[in-house]
């Protein structure tokens, strides 16, 4: 209970590249739930996971923000679109393998992206990063 009152705070205080970072962190946790039940024949519960996971990926989608950075928008797009259909055959197919497939993508852009939030206080010194609005990827 308590870890969902804190949950819901850090949504709802977060900026625009957090948010993103917690939808990131989202897909991945629900990504590794469905593993693990596909490993344990656990169809049911397999599929609410993957559905979550692409719920998570779909948002990344929706928030993207093609007038700020068209070319990597487009690249963005086509990675997220990517990672959504390993999810999708992975429901379809029972096949973990599509699984690690999302998983790996979505650790690199996680990887990726939590450097470039650590990166961009220090070059912009007295200022905590860029404002949400000038994250809308």
């Amino acid at each position: 209970m308590y870890e969902d009152e804190y949950l819901e705070s850090d949504v709802m205080t977060a900026s625009g590249p957090r948010l993103h970072m917690l939808v990131v962190d989202g897909a991945l946790q629900f990504a590794s739930f469905a593993r693990d039940d596909l490993q344990n024949r656990n169809f049911e519960s397999s599929h609410e996971n993957l559905t979550r996971a692409r719920d998570c990926v779909s948002e990344l989608i929706s928030g993207l923000n093609p007038e700020v950075a068209p070319e990597m928008v487009g690249s963005l797009k086509q990675l997220f679109a990517i990672i959504y259909r390993h999810l999708a055959m992975a429901d379809m197919t029972h096949e973990p393998a599509e699984i690690d497939q999302a998983v790996k993508l979505l650790t690199s852009h996680r990887d990726a992206w939590a450097e470039l939030l650590i990166k961009l206080p220090a070059e912009n010194p007295g200022t905590e990063g860029p404002s949400s609005t000038e994250w809308e990827v």
